[in-house]
């Protein structure tokens, strides 16, 4: 209880300076993951490179999802992706997990367009901010911004 009053009292001497604490108290944004299959990806879709899988992971590694199919949440393997040869799927996949992974059937590929649809409309943990595309083609704002710019207008 002591610490509450505390972190109360510290809120209540900034204020009184003329900070805003409810800025400072939001989470940092620490990665931004843009919900749509990018320039740079629709190029390197069907090569088969390494460098390209790293490229991959490091966009979409540990971001969740709900499979509508499934109701199952699936987290995004951030050590590996797979490649497939065959026609009509040709591409990167990206490995999901659910049930952290322990048995064969928590395991499932997911195309690299399915998991942004899925992962831009489901919440990620404090520090990712999720930019989704307009209709034009154009960035639209993230959820955290539309839901303040709504409140400001009321």
């Amino acid at each position: 209880m002591f610490v509450v009053n505390l972190i109360t009292s510290f809120d209540l001497q900034l204020e009184q300076f003329g900070v805003d604490v409810a800025t400072i108290q939001e989470p940092v944004t620490k990665r931004i993951f843009r919900a749509w299959v990018e320039d740079w990806e629709k190029t390197e879709l069907t090569k088969c490179d390494p460098v390209i899988e790293a490229r991959f992971l490091e966009k979409y590694k540990n971001l969740q999802f709900k499979f509508v199919d499934t109701g199952e949440i699936y987290t995004v393997a951030s050590g590996n992706a797979e490649f497939h040869r065959k026609r009509g799927g040709r591409g990167w996949h990206l490995i999901c997990e659910t049930n952290g992974g322990l048995r064969e059937e928590d395991v499932e590929a997911f195309t690299i367009a399915l998991a942004n649809e899925l992962i831009g409309s489901w919440p990620q943990e404090d520090g990712v901010e999720i930019i989704r595309e307009d209709v034009d083609g154009s960035a639209a704002e993230s959820n955290e911004e539309s839901e303040e710019s709504e409140s400001d207008n009321e």
